[in-house]
């Protein structure tokens, strides 16, 4: 997986408007008290001690796993890193699969050509050695293979998770290494 301070090689970064909406989480304009307020409160919060300026902050249903990562830079919250995880089950219904998609409408259950439809051919496909639904939040993304899309120059990323059958169990979206503060 490609980490988020890790630049793909020119080949493989994606061209035109980058991606910045998952969950219906906007990385770009948003902010964490939004986030908190439209969705309410979570299902838990999650502090390190090594790490303070960091808050996770998780939404649990039955279906799926809604993991929010906020930082402190700056004096301020922002938003770093939005995660949606397919637990199980049937794919939510129509009215909530805008949280389960990014802002172009790729979401859980949708295969590779999907996601080739709504962002070119310009990603890296890489197998992993297999990472469960269950593993704990704020790691690793589940799936046996992920693609990954960064745009340039605006470094935006979305990472896409597949299961053995090539269906996307789990999408993060990560801002550019210049946020806060937006990137000139």
């Amino acid at each position: 997986m490609v980490a988020i301070a890790d630049h793909l090689p020119a080949k493989f970064q994606a061209r035109g408007k980058p991606e910045n909406i998952l969950a219906g989480i906007n990385l770009e304009h948003g902010n964490p008290a939004a986030v908190l307020q439209s969705l309410g409160p979570p299902t838990r919060k999650v502090t390190v001690p090594n790490n303070p300026q960091w808050t996770g902050y998780l939404w649990d249903s039955p279906t799926t796993r809604l993991e929010v990562e906020v930082s402190r830079g700056n004096g301020k919250d922002y938003l770093n890193r939005v995660t949606i995880v397919r637990l199980g089950g049937e794919a939510a219904p129509a009215t909530k699969t805008a949280r389960e998609s990014t802002g172009r409408g790729l979401k859980l259950g949708d295969a590779l050509d999907r996601l080739k439809k709504l962002y070119g051919n310009r990603f890296q496909l890489s197998k992993q050695t297999p990472v469960p639904v269950t593993t704990d939040p704020f790691g690793s993304i589940p799936g046996v293979e992920t693609a990954v899309v960064q745009w340039t120059p605006i470094e935006f990323t979305l990472t896409a998770g597949f299961d053995s059958q090539g269906q996307i169990i789990a999408l993060s979206l990560d801002p550019p290494e210049c946020y806060p503060g937006g990137c000139k």
